[in-house]
């Protein structure tokens, strides 16, 4: 039996979130529902959920991955405040990386470290964009759990953080 309260440890409910494109994008109406705690999506079979055209250059071949994100407690007590403080990550394995809230995301830094940030309910994804801006594929996140189902406060950027690879 799955645990589908917002307070379990760790999410198992089928329905994590979702991304949607918004109605300016190239595919308006595409729905990607998070249902695993490491999600990906983009042309490659190996995403979790795979672009239905593979020949669409538009999409990278792994555009993103978000990935459940909670501190380790090893206190059966501070079971329910891991996933409070729960996070959703992303990271990008696109060439030319993607944007968040406007914020370039690469998929790594000058020294090598893999880049991420931790997304919140209303952030705006573009994975396909041009200068002109005729080529753009935009998604709204919404999330269920942690701190990812809050909208971002007022005047907080995305910020971008590297780790060791």
């Amino acid at each position: 039996m799955s645990d589908k309260s917002p307070d379990s440890p760790v999410p198992t409910a089928v329905n994590l979130g979702e991304l949607r494109s918004t109605k300016c994008s190239f595919l308006p109406n595409l729905i990607l529902p998070i249902s695993k705690t490491t999600f990906t999506w983009g042309r490659a079979l190996g995403c979790v959920t795979v672009h239905e055209y593979p020949d669409d250059i538009r999409v990278p071949k792994t555009a993103f991955q978000i990935s459940w994100y909670a501190p380790t407690t090893t206190s059966r007590s501070k079971r329910k405040r891991r996933t409070k403080d729960g996070e959703f990550l992303i990271t990008t394995f696109a060439t030319h990386g993607i944007r968040v809230n406007g914020q370039p995301l690469t998929q790594c830094d000058k020294r090598g470290y893999s880049n991420y940030g931790f997304l919140r309910t209303g952030d705006i994804i573009t994975v396909s964009y041009d200068e002109n801006e005729k080529k753009k594929l935009k998604f709204v996140c919404k999330f269920h759990y942690g701190k990812a189902r809050h909208k971002r406060e007022a005047g907080k950027r995305f910020q971008i953080f590297g780790r060791s690879p």
